[in-house]
Parts: structure tokens; C-alpha cells; sequence
């Protein structure tokens, strides 16, 4: 099989994104101005062709707010800003076109049954991680933060009923890993006073201590050079993916 390979066009000043590359897990830096680019990423294997598009542009900020002041889903059809679309190369027939966050970065798997999107896009983009498979049905999403609040299932519970106006936002923002729950929490302001409480329980992020990201706009994650995606299977379903963080070392993200 050919590997994937990507390419990918910008317009716009690819500087900030430069910049927040070269982040670490000290303190979010800030952003001179919110990231506004119109980006494309393609991705090919012998079989499929990927191609996601994404524009952030102000001509179409009033729809990607109205996004994130609602339910923040970018996967509904009234999402037409951002899309991933994939071909099939030996008949030029569209397998499926679907509405995806804003992506930065595209891998189709060896064997061209999956379709993985990643992104360091944090501003107005609720997930950085999205697996398909090549019918287009969307398998695992996943939001990425440098930094999470962690409990246990006994300490989470109380939160909940500490703070109840909250607490759809906080189980929008959880991931239950290996009995343990994780609450990313950055600048939502629909946490009211709950935020004080996640704050006190911040954490480097379980997938690793490495990540950064600047105060609005990205969220450094991975590899700049090769983030090495590898799918773990398992009764012929995928259950984790596999990753290089900012400093080359391995994590692994589970997919449930």
C-alpha cells in the first residue's frame, strides 16, 4: 500500500500557527488576532482519496458562532464551512461528503478502510480528533486540551450536584478513562462558579504531560514533524489510536 501522504494549502498568515508549534506546556501564550485562516488538507492512499476543507475567514464567523453558542456540534448539515470529502482514486466516485470540524491534519490508515482527522485548531472548534470510516459514518471524536481537572467517580458526583446549572456543560467536557474522569474546562463561560472548583483540580493532560496550547487559538498536541498515527484493532474494530505528542513520544488515545 502507498502511505498516506498530505498536502495542504493555505490563504492567510500561516505565521500564528508556526509560532504555536514551538509551544510547550508552559503557560498558554497569547494571540495577537484569533485564527481566521481558509485552509485545505488532502491526504491519498492507492484507493482513497481525502480532501477537508475548513474556512474561518469572517465570512463565516456569524455561522460558527451561532455553532458554538448552541450545541456545538460541527457534524450537523448546517455546518457547510468545514468539510472532509472522500473519493475512491480507481473510479472517481464520491464515497461520502461530511460536515467535520476544522482539521489541520489528514492520514488515511494502510489498509484504506479509515479516514483520521486531526487538528491544533482550538478556537471556535470543539474537537480535535475525528475517525471515520470510508462509508462515512463518524466512529470517535475527541476534544484535545493541554490541561483537564481529574476525579473519581465518587468525587465527580459530588461536583455534579455541587453545581447543577453546570452540569451539562461539565459532562459535555468529560471523558471517563481507565476509573478515572477528566474534565477538560478552558474558557467556557457556561461553567459559572463551577469553573473555580475544575480549576483547583487542573492537571497536565493523561494523554501526556507535553502538550501546550496558546490562550484562544491552538492547542499543540502533536508531533510538528510526524505524528505517526497508528490504529489499534481489535475483533475488527478500532480501540485506540496511537500518536507522537509535541516532544516524539508515544500516547495512545482509546476509542470507545
Amino acid at each position: 500500500m502507498l502511505r498516506s501522504r498530505r498536502h495542504r494549502t493555505w490563504r492567510g498568515a500561516p505565521a500564528a500557527i508556526a509560532a504555536a508549534v514551538a509551544l510547550t506546556s508552559a503557560p498558554a501564550a497569547a494571540d495577537r488576532a484569533a485564527y481566521c485562516f481558509v485552509r485545505n488538507e488532502t491526504a491519498e492512499t492507492t484507493e482513497l482519496r481525502a480532501v477537508h476543507h475548513h474556512d474561518w475567514s469572517e465570512a463565516t464567523k456569524d455561522k460558527r458562532w451561532k455553532m458554538i453558542s448552541g450545541d456545538q456540534d460541527p457534524f450537523r448539515a448546517e455546518n457547510d464551512y468545514s468539510t472532509l470529502e472522500v473519493t475512491d482514486r480507481k473510479t472517481g466516485r464520491r464515497l461520502f461528503r461530511a460536515p467535520v470540524p476544522a482539521l489541520t491534519r489528514l492520514w488515511i490508515s494502510p489498509d484504506s478502510r479509515y479516514i483520521l482527522g486531526l487538528s491544533e485548531i482550538k478556537y471556535l472548534n470543539p474537537y480535535q480528533l475525528v475517525l471515520f470510516d470510508r462509508e462515512g459514518h463518524l466512529l470517535f471524536r475527541r476534544r484535545i486540551r493541554a490541561e483537564e481537572a481529574v476525579f473519581t467517580p465518587p468525587e465527580y458526583q459530588q461536583l455534579l450536584a455541587r453545581f447543577p446549572n453546570a452540569r451539562p456543560e461539565i459532562e459535555r467536557l468529560t471523558t471517563r478513562e481507565d476509573g478515572r474522569i477528566f474534565v477538560d474546562f478552558d474558557n467556557t463561560n457556561r461553567l459559572g462558579d463551577a469553573w473555580g472548583a475544575l480549576n483547583r483540580r487542573r492537571r497536565p493532560s493523561h494523554y501526556s504531560p507535553h502538550f501546550g496550547e496558546s490562550v484562544t487559538n491552538n492547542v499543540v498536541w502533536l508531533d510538528p514533524h510526524d505524528a505517526r498515527p497508528k490504529l489499534i484493532e481489535s475483533d475488527g474494530r478500532v480501540t485506540a489510536i496511537e500518536l507522537s505528542d509535541p516532544n516524539g513520544n508515544r500516547f495512545r488515545i482509546p476509542v470507545r
